[in-house]
């Protein structure tokens, strides 16, 4: 057999290539035993682009077919060249050229590999180094991918800069307190929402509340974000600091980081280069309020000089949104008070409602629960066996228990979608291998002697757009593959092996249990109600592809007096 390497690589800008990753690989081991390869390793880069010249398993792929690596003077990687080594493979395989590199050396670095007897496959192209007249074809095929590189990003390098000049600009999903008007062409207040953004900086500059207590306002009082969230302390602190809302838009202040760049963070453009719109958007605030704010926050958060920052509050409580107001429905927040104990100080944790704890008796009226009382109860939960017959309860695994059902039903659900996967694929397939037959056509018509230049110049347009439409189809294919479905398949068996190890076990640790509790409520005269979320079948959504659904779990109460 064959002895073949695979290259598989995601590029960041397509979505549905990042949910593809782990289908390409295992989509290509598949297609080795069917075609005859011995696999000798899967090479796989997430995350970068074709012209990236550092990319780590390329890098390690060819030097395992037995090149070197040349750099230059400031160790960067400027090509590959011949060792003496000899080489781990015969064959790379891969999709199509893109996948191997646009750099303008490709080429010596393939006459590198062929000297070294290691040949490049690339799958949709039908196309081999091995054969005679390699190059001229691969050059054609080379010579369309860079120019639709280059055409895509001049596009929207132009489109971006006419923008900018123009002074005009778009949100993707217009900020909280915004809303797009299609009929006037331009972004207005959401007035409902805008009352709320006003709110918070009344609360952080008047009250001096802190972005955490801000979000659980925000939550309390029913106000979700713009993708239907609840509101978090970063959150709230992005909303503080945008210059939007009092008006003015910055255009061009970030760009995206150089592709031989290891961060995937935005960089800071220089400020010459800000396109700054006074009363570019209504402002929902006043210039006044906003630097106000600014000012606060330096005055909070300050810069040590050893790197760390003096105003954030590292959470270490582990009852940390844990414990909910069974009256207001807020979640209780920690409170600590030193105390002498046996002539030493100690430190003493309390959980208030945070309605209560920011607004008084008179909204809220709920009692506080000490730490101590909480942990007594989990121990005493462990030691009386409580713990484990609310497991039982819930994980029946046994033969012809509930659990053993639902698991038997979703790895026939999963069975199904496999059958119907294989009809779409040879549906797709079918559609590919005709597009395949047209293109081959073409290449004949363009590689003719009588051809003319205007003919060619229609020819590659012509395989262009067919070319385009096969990636498409290949990317379709991709989604209906048994790769997502098998990895599916062996999470939930592994789940259902875990929850069997579960039933077994008889010794559980505090750590655990708070682990399990999905929240505790707290009730007038003493009372206590924890909801734990132990493993169950029933977690899984189908719905949501059998990940867990945080709408649709299963929780088992246990209600306790202290």
């Amino acid at each position: 057999m064959r002895k073949t390497a695979i290259y598989t690589r995601v590029s960041t800008d397509k979505e549905e290539q990042k949910l593809s990753f782990d289908s390409q690989a295992e989509y290509y081991t598949q297609y080795c035993k069917e075609k005859g390869y011995d696999l000798y390793n899967i090479y796989a880069d997430e995350g970068i682009t074709g012209t990236k010249k550092n990319r780590k398993q390329f890098v390690s792929m060819l030097i395992d077919a037995g090149l070197d690596v040349t750099r230059n003077k400031n160790n960067t990687i400027t090509g590959f060249e011949k060792s003496d080594r000899e080489p781990k493979f015969s064959y790379i395989l891969m999709k199509d050229i893109t996948r191997f590199s646009r750099n303008t050396n490709v080429i010596d670095t393939v006459r590198a590999l062929r000297d070294k007897k290691v040949y490049l496959i690339f799958e949709n192209m039908n196309l081999s180094t091995e054969k005679d007249g390699w190059e001229l074809e691969f050059n054609l095929y080379l010579t369309f991918s860079q120019q639709d590189s280059l055409d895509k990003s001049k596009k929207l390098r132009w489109t971006y800069e006419r923008k900018k000049e123009k002074g005009e600009f778009h949100m993707s999903n217009p900020l909280f307190g915004y809303e797009y008007d299609s009929e006037q062409d331009k972004y207005v207040i959401k007035e409902d929402e805008a009352l709320w953004v006003r709110e918070a900086f009344n609360l952080y500059i008047n009250e001096l509340k802190g972005t955490k207590s801000i979000a659980h306002y925000l939550n309390d009082n029913n106000v979700l974000t713009r993708r239907n969230k609840q509101w978090r302390a970063d959150g709230v602190k992005r909303m503080l600091k945008n210059e939007k809302y009092m008006g003015r838009v910055v255009i061009g202040k970030l760009k995206n980081p150089e592709v031989t760049s290891e961060t995937k963070t935005k960089v800071k453009r220089n400020q010459d280069d800000w396109k700054v719109i006074e009363n570019g958007i209504p402002a929902i605030v006043s210039e006044e309020i906003f630097n106000k704010a600014q000012e606060i926050f330096e005055t909070r958060i300050k810069n040590m000089a050893d790197g760390s920052k003096v105003g954030y509050k590292k959470i270490n409580s582990i009852f940390h949104e844990k414990i909910k107001c069974s009256k207001c429905e807020s979640y209780y927040t920690r409170l600590s008070t030193k105390k002498m104990r046996k002539g030493e100080e100690v430190t003493e944790y309390t959980y208030s409602c945070i309605n209560r704890r920011m607004f008084g008796i008179s909204k809220c009226d709920m009692r506080g629960v000490s730490h101590n009382v909480l942990m007594r109860e989990i121990q005493r939960m462990i030691d009386t066996g409580v713990i484990k017959q609310l497991i039982m309860k819930v994980s029946d695994v046994n033969s012809e228990g509930l659990e053993n059902n639902e698991f038997k039903k979703i790895l026939d659900e999963i069975n199904k979608q496999r059958n119907e996967s294989e009809f779409k694929i040879n549906e797709i397939q079918a559609r590919i291998d005709g597009i395949t037959v047209k293109i081959d056509k073409l290449y004949d018509t363009f590689l003719s002697d009588e051809i003319s230049e205007a003919m060619k110049k229609i020819t590659t347009k012509k395989i262009e757009d067919l070319a385009s439409q096969q990636e498409k189809l290949e990317l379709e294919k991709l989604n209906y593959s048994f790769a997502e479905l098998d990895k599916k398949e062996r999470e939930i068996k592994q789940y259902h092996a875990s929850m069997e190890q579960l039933a077994r076990k008889k010794t559980f640790t505090i750590e655990e249990i708070i682990n399990w509790i999905d929240w505790i409520e707290v009730h007038q005269n003493r009372a206590l109600r924890f909801f734990f979320k132990f493993p169950s079948m029933y977690n899984l959504s189908i719905e949501n592809n059998y990940n867990f659904d945080e709408d649709d779990l299963v929780l088992t109460g246990y209600d306790v007096k202290y």
